[in-house]
């Protein structure tokens, strides 16, 4: 087993699995389609139930070998995101050994790829976790050179 993940399980009044899935959403179409019966019927009649699992899956391939770099680096992202992002400002806060080691991994990522000169360029925006609305990033996180170390302080996770 490499990682661990929140799915959704469908089980019987006994206990038995009837199914797992990512998605509430999925695991009723699961059940539906692995018993020909609406969910409502299936939860009225057959007792079936939904239920938070955190289910262990070993991701490596066959004859991959151990995996446990992509399963931790799969887990830093969130569903359906494509691009994990660093505000400069709090990167360098980190320590020296941090940065140098971050440092030599992206020029081992830019060797490792040929871009072309057409290749679009990245720009990140924000949105509120709140409300999913965009919006703009503080002005402190932004300014890397005038850095507000009180406020990128308040965010540290103490030791």
């Amino acid at each position: 087993m490499i990682g661990t993940f929140r799915m959704y399980a469908v089980r019987r009044p006994t206990g038995a699995l009837v199914c797992i899935m990512r998605t509430k959403r999925l695991a009723k179409s699961a059940a539906e389609e692995l018993t020909g019966k609406p969910w409502r019927v299936l939860k009225k009649e057959c007792g079936l139930r939904l239920t938070r699992a955190n289910v262990g899956v070993d991701l490596a391939p066959e004859g991959r070998g151990d995996r446990t770099g992509y399963a931790a680096l799969w887990g830093q992202f969130e569903r359906g995101q494509s691009f994990l992002v660093w505000p400069r400002s709090m990167m360098h806060e980190m320590s020296d050994d941090w940065q140098l080691r971050a440092a030599e991994l992206l020029e081992e990522w830019d060797d490792a790829w040929q871009w072309p000169d057409d290749w679009p360029v990245a720009y990140i925006t924000a949105r509120d976790g709140r409300t999913n609305r965009f919006t703009r990033w503080p002005d402190w996180l932004l300014n890397y050179k005038y850095r507000d170390r009180e406020k990128i302080d308040e965010l540290k996770v103490p030791k």
